[in-house]
C-alpha cells in the first residue's frame, strides 16, 4: 500500500519533469513567393522541432495534403533535405537551429523563414 501512495504522490512531479524535457516547437505561417505568380496567394503553415540531432515536422499548403520531413542535423546546426510530394515534383528544405531557428523550403514556390516558438 505504501507503494502505491508514493507512486500516486510522486506521479505528478514525474510528469511535470517530463514536460521540461519536451522539445520546443516552432511555427511559421505565411504565403508563398518566388517562382510563379500564384506562389503569392499560397498560405502554408510549417511546424518544425529539433531533438536529439532530428529536425522533424510538417508543413500545409490549404488546400493540400500534409507533407512530413525527418532530417539529420548537422554539428554547425544546419539541416537539408528533399521531400517527394506529387507526380514526383521535389521540395528541398534547408535550415538552421538557433533560436529562433530559420527554414526555408523551395520547389513549385518558396516560402518559409524565421520560426515562432509556439
Amino acid at each position: 500500500m505504501r507503494i502505491l501512495r508514493a507512486a500516486a504522490l510522486a506521479a505528478p512531479f514525474l510528469l511535470m519533469a517530463q514536460a521540461s524535457w519536451a522539445a520546443d516547437k516552432y511555427v511559421w505561417d505565411g504565403n508563398g513567393g518566388g517562382q510563379g505568380q500564384k506562389c503569392s496567394s499560397y498560405v502554408f503553415h510549417v511546424e518544425l522541432t529539433i531533438e536529439n540531432g532530428r529536425a522533424t515536422g510538417w508543413w500545409l499548403q490549404k488546400g493540400r495534403d500534409t507533407r512530413k520531413f525527418d532530417l539529420a542535423v548537422e554539428g554547425d546546426g544546419s539541416f537539408k533535405g528533399d521531400v517527394t510530394i506529387s507526380n514526383g515534383n521535389i521540395v528541398y528544405v534547408k535550415g538552421k537551429a538557433g533560436n529562433p531557428p530559420s527554414m526555408e523550403m523551395s520547389g513549385y514556390c518558396d516560402w518559409g523563414g524565421l520560426m515562432k516558438k509556439e
